[in-house]
């Protein structure tokens, strides 16, 4: 009985929580939440790329200090890439970083966190010999 009592009283206070406002557009909502952020980008064509998302509109994006991930290793998907980094870095595929990088049909953008950001940034450059 106590389990449920817990169960319905976290749904009530979760219901009598301040809303947060909701931004006006779409572009609103990017610009306040993924401009200027660490994120990781997935493509139709160009792969997945880390780094900072400078512009984004109709699923073209820029992103600066930016680096291709052509393999990873240690994280199951790219929301857990995002959210920790990888777990083998000495395993995984990620060339020099660009200054910046324009990426057509644009499928995904995920917030990178800090931690994950300082782990993907460390991930020794992958070059040809």
């Amino acid at each position: 009985m106590e389990n449920n009592q817990t169960a319905e009283s976290n749904i009530v206070e979760s219901v009598t929580e301040t809303p947060q406002p909701v931004p006006a557009t779409m572009q609103d909502f990017i610009q306040k939440r993924f401009i200027n952020k660490y994120v990781v980008v997935r493509t139709t064509n160009a792969g997945v790329f880390f780094g900072l998302l400078k512009v984004y509109e109709n699923r073209c994006a820029v992103v600066e200090e930016a680096r291709r991930i052509w393999r990873w290793v240690g994280a199951a998907s790219l929301s857990q890439l995002a959210m920790e980094g990888v777990k083998s870095p000495d395993e995984c595929k990620i060339p020099r970083e660009v200054d910046y990088v324009m990426l057509e049909e644009v499928i995904e953008v995920i917030p990178l966190r800090e931690d994950a950001k300082i782990n993907l940034y460390e991930v020794p450059e992958w070059k040809a010999e």
